[in-house]
């Protein structure tokens, strides 16, 4: 199971008679030599990119602040919730805590008394059932945020300093208990990495865990997955796997890249490829599907060879 970025609860150091449990703090942030210029360009929408996010868009309004009639937000937050990953589930869970304390609280003292044992946050996001009904409020109110000018603000997309992120002497930090104008925090880390691109400064993502009491630590970066990469007779075999992948499987962080093999001895050209920026699942169901692709490509020519008689 993945690091989760919040209310991980550790084991702590008696205190006052009693074992006392001390929630650390799993947060982004962006480190730099020149915190100033990482303001600088988190303020210019134009480094977002393909990030960018409107409320001109009444789709994008609705998934934020849920449908305009109240009687309709229980069943539209129901089915946002089912259609969420977890790292999605995660970032809905910190929204309405940090909006609802009390009934966040309310909820994880009912589900403990009824024998729920572990980490509460984990229980939700990674059971398949509803929220419980008293951290989701009467008809749903507290899923969604309400649509103030102060909510606009919020969740506009638009990352501001004080209301999305601190300014450190190392950079910039976007603790957990602040808001995420994004689905998740993975994905507030492929708009930061878009952002740094984009403005050509000199910074990098990293994720900290606090303590109460002790200095922000650099989490170490996880292992990337390795690129998938196949061998194929001809550069157009190549594309074309391309092709059938794009069209089967919708994943955006993926990158295709057919390079072209050069035999040294007999100066034959075949062909490559290569898939980065996947997950380990994804990258498993992808090989998978490239491996049966390319039986059927061979198999395919063995009989056509057979039946022209090149072979038996």
């Amino acid at each position: 199971m993945r690091l989760f970025d919040i209310l991980r609860e550790m084991d702590g150091e008696e205190q006052d008679g009693g074992d006392k449990r001390v929630r650390a703090q799993y947060d982004i942030a962006i480190q730099s030599s020149n915190p100033q210029e990482v303001v600088n360009a988190l303020s210019n929408p134009k480094n977002y990119g393909m990030y960018a996010q409107t409320f001109r868009d009444p789709k994008y309004v609705e998934a934020v602040f849920g449908p305009s009639n109240p009687n309709q937000k229980l069943a539209a937050a129901l089915k946002q919730w089912a259609g969420m990953d977890e790292d999605e589930k995660e970032t809905k869970v910190q929204d309405m805590a940090n909006r609802y304390p009390e009934a966040f609280e309310k909820a994880k003292q009912e589900w403990e008394a009824a024998g729920g044992e572990g980490d509460f946050v984990e229980h939700l996001i990674t059971t398949d059932m509803q929220l419980p009904k008293t951290l989701l409020g009467p008809k749903g109110k507290h899923y969604f945020p309400d649509k103030t000018s102060e909510g606009m603000k919020r969740y506009a997309g638009n990352l501001e300093k004080d209301v999305h992120y601190i300014v450190t002497q190392d950079g910039v930090t976007f603790p957990s208990k602040m808001e995420n104008p994004f689905k998740s925090k993975q994905y507030l880390k492929k708009v930061l990495s878009t952002i740094i691109t984009n403005s050509g400064i000199d910074a990098k993502v990293v994720d900290l865990e606090t303590v109460p009491g002790e200095a922000p630590k650099t989490i170490a970066a996880k292992p990337t997955t390795p690129a998938l990469t196949t061998t194929l007779e001809t550069k157009e075999d190549a594309f074309d796997l391309r092709k059938e992948l794009q069209k089967r499987f919708t994943i955006p962080s993926a990158v295709y890249k057919v390079e072209p093999i050069e035999d040294p001895e007999t100066g034959e050209t075949s062909a490559k490829l290569v898939i980065t920026g996947l997950t380990a699942s994804q990258r498993a169901q992808l090989q998978q599907f490239t491996t049966d692709y390319k039986y059927n490509l061979e198999e395919g020519l063995r009989r056509m060879k057979v039946r022209a008689g090149i072979i038996k």
